[in-house]
């Protein structure tokens, strides 16, 4: 059969505190059924463990029913806790308000009446009882317990007369049904009343099952011992016409209605829904900055404009001052806490960071750390007049005032800006003087993608080359500044692997390095002469040496930087940028400038711009028969070590052998480590044997811009 709990109330009496409970719905004077007392503390542990599980069913219950231990007839309990347990405060308080209560009237006294009556057994206070209960109660001040104690014990210690008599008139009926209806019992304080109590529970449940029958059109009732309740509206007359055989009548009890859920009481599922609302909305601000990922194990929050790692410990720290949430039962907890415990937690597998703008390529179960640059999708118009007074002449100026070289440079800026998870490769290199705008054009960067953590700007090399390069993780934009060209020199091929190579080592100190992948651009500022080594095949470097036409020049920097700092003209130089056309710009196409050219030869090997000395002054040359200039390995070194200590350079290992490897392009004009006499004298030693040949081909292979400025620039200061 199926029971009906108000939810409601069930769950104001379980925000009730043990003591307050026992005060509102306990009566420590009623009986069981059963005859005996409740005991409070059993009471109270099956109220509760009960009503939580009603209200995990939503407030329906199945119940069952069984006879007493140890019986196969009699009166049927329920095989749980269910509303026939419950006294009848707490019973009227909780049951559904569709509930009937129908009771037959003064059950066992008048079933029992029924069988002496049957079987001719004269029980005259019995009947007087039966017949006229509450006058017989009024003037024999006597209560129906005393009555139901005389019917259920087989010696009682009432003192009122009444009582007295009554029960001796019944101990010899009951031993009279005996021996008519024997019944065996267990109970050897009672034995007697105790067989009698059988068989009027026996009658007492055949009555009920008749009225069951006439409710199979219905499942929700609960046995109530010598009545029923049930949702279905059942007819008085009805049931006495099923019962007048025993003389049993019936009534509609009202239900008792003695506690009151309070006015101001809020339902504990109302208070949870609310909250789930509340933590629902404050879930969605939190995890725009918070989120938790499982490989590694760690927990982001954005703080300080950048996403920070936290474990769980340090994270509920960091938001230890998160409001409190109710979660019924008048407790309380924080929402990180439930959060933490939140199933639906935004939780991702892994941890990348992606950069997009045109391209969003979004992998799933990956968290992108990535925020889009902030003036994507903006709708502000291009404000051409401030792009051509100052975007382009900084652009044009910093490019040697070269309009080709100033539209490679654009269209760079605006490969980065367009697709800044797909570097080109090619390091920006920038020469010129103080005031002449190189760290402007970078601050505009910046500006444009609108997030500086997105950038790294740094005089010391050796923050990104060095041991410990976190600072450089996840740069899009690195600014090397007043690169010398001792630096230059030391960190090329940390130089070339950073534009280069697909993934980088990101050294934390204290962490194991890991992999990232590598987005980042790289430009170079600088007022050195040589702030880059430069290759004659280079392929990786735009180095452009700006003029000097606006340097320091504030009538146009002040409106530039204060155009800087408008969200609006931002915006507009954005959309320039965003909206030329590069889709057929080859970027491994550099265009050479002219000081690219001069930084060509100025980074010639030290040994091949003194090989090319050799061939352009009348230095000390022995001939052979043939006319070939002979240089021995001795001579020719001690010229090598002399003008490379000479100019600055490092001598350490610079072996006949090393010597010998760097002038390997040139062995169709030299023989090396041949054989000859010099004064009669045998050496070995280098042959020339095209001497004009040879100065041609270096001339117009390194030198074909040799100047007194490039010899000038060639000098290490």
């Amino acid at each position: 059969m199926k029971e009906l709990i108000n939810i409601d109330n069930a769950e104001y009496i379980l925000s009730l505190t043990k003591g307050e409970i026992k005060d509102v719905v306990f009566d420590s004077d009623v009986y069981d059924e059963s005859g005996g007392k409740y005991s409070w503390n059993t009471y109270y542990n099956n109220i509760c463990k009960y009503l939580r599980g009603v209200i995990a069913r939503k407030g329906e219950s199945v119940v069952g029913y069984k006879y007493a231990n140890g019986k196969s007839s009699g009166r049927r309990y329920s095989t749980t806790f269910a509303i026939q347990s419950l006294q009848c405060k707490l019973r009227g308080f909780l049951i559904n308000s569709d509930y009937k209560d129908y009771d037959m009237k003064n059950c066992h006294p008048t079933l029992l009446l029924y069988y002496c009556n049957k079987n001719n057994l004269h029980v005259p206070l019995l009947g007087e009882y039966v017949l006229n209960r509450e006058k017989t109660i009024s003037e024999n001040m006597i209560s129906k317990t005393d009555v139901l104690i005389a019917i259920n014990k087989d010696s009682n210690s009432n003192k009122n007369m009444w009582i007295k008599l009554f029960s001796s008139q019944l101990r010899d009926a009951k031993n009279e049904l005996l021996k008519i209806y024997p019944r065996n019992s267990n109970n050897s304080k009672n034995p007697i009343s105790s067989r009698i109590n059988l068989l009027l529970c026996e009658l007492e449940n055949e009555i009920l099952t008749k009225v069951e029958n006439t409710l199979l059109d219905c499942d929700t009732y609960s046995l109530m011992f010598d009545g029923i309740m049930t949702t279905k509206l059942l007819e008085i007359d009805d049931l006495n016409k099923l019962t007048e055989e025993y003389a049993i009548t019936w009534t509609e009890k009202q239900h008792d209605t003695s506690i009151i859920l309070p006015s101001n009481y809020v339902p504990s599922h109302v208070l949870k829904e609310q909250y789930q609302k509340e933590y629902i909305s404050l879930r969605n601000v939190f995890e725009k900055t918070n989120v938790m990922i499982k490989a590694p194990l760690t927990f982001l929050s954005f703080v300080n404009n950048n996403w920070n790692h936290y474990t769980r410990t340090s994270f509920a720290y960091l938001h230890e001052s998160t409001v409190k949430l109710p979660i019924g039962d008048n407790k309380f907890r924080r929402f990180i806490d439930i959060w933490f415990e939140d199933p639906d937690k935004s939780c991702y597998e892994n941890i990348d960071f992606v950069p997009y703008n045109l391209n969003r390529v979004q992998t799933e179960g990956t968290f992108n750390t990535f925020e889009p640059f902030k003036y994507a999708d903006n709708n502000v118009p291009d404000n051409i007049e401030f792009i051509d007074d100052y975007i382009y002449p900084l652009i044009f100026n910093l490019c040697e005032r070269n309009h080709i070289l100033a539209s490679y440079l654009i269209n760079h800026i605006s490969q980065l800006l367009k697709y800044p998870e797909s570097p080109t490769g090619v390091i920006c290199c920038f020469k010129g003087g103080q005031g002449c705008g190189k760290d402007t054009l970078i601050s505009l960067i910046e500006k444009m993608m609108g997030h500086k953590r997105y950038s790294f700007r740094t005089d010391k090399p050796d923050l990104i080359f060095g041991g410990f390069n976190s600072c450089i993780e996840n740069k899009i934009v690195i600014q090397i500044d007043e690169q010398s060209n001792k630096n230059a020199i030391e960190y090329l091929e940390n130089v070339k692997h950073l534009v280069t190579a697909e993934t980088i080592a990101i050294h934390h100190k204290g962490k194991e390095a890991y992999d990232v992948k590598n987005i980042a651009r790289l430009f170079i500022c600088s007022n050195n002469k040589r702030p880059a080594v430069i290759s004659n095949d280079d392929r990786r470097f735009f180095i452009v040496e700006s003029s000097n036409n606006l340097n320091q020049r504030e009538e146009f920097f002040r409106p530039l930087y204060n155009g800087l700092n408008d969200d609006t003209i931002i915006a507009s130089v954005y959309n320039w940028f965003m909206k030329r056309n590069i889709e057929n710009v080859d970027f491994k196409k550099i265009p050479d400038s002219e000081y690219k050219n001069i930084m060509k030869e100025t980074n010639v090997k030290p040994i091949i711009r003194h090989f090319y000395e050799l061939t352009c002054n009348d230095w000390n040359y022995h001939k052979n028969k043939k006319g070939e200039h002979i240089i021995t390995n001795t001579d020719f070194a001690k010229s090598v070590i002399n003008y490379m200590k000479y100019n600055g350079f490092s001598t350490e290992g610079y072996s006949t052998y090393k010597i010998r490897l760097e002038l390997e392009e040139f062995k169709n004009y030299i023989s090396f480590n041949r054989q000859f006499k010099i004064e009669g004298i045998k050496n070995r030693g280098l042959i020339i044997t095209d001497m004009v040949g040879l100065h041609e081909n270096m001339k117009n292979t390194y030198f074909s811009n040799d100047s007194e400025e490039a010899e000038e620039i060639m000098i290490i200061d």
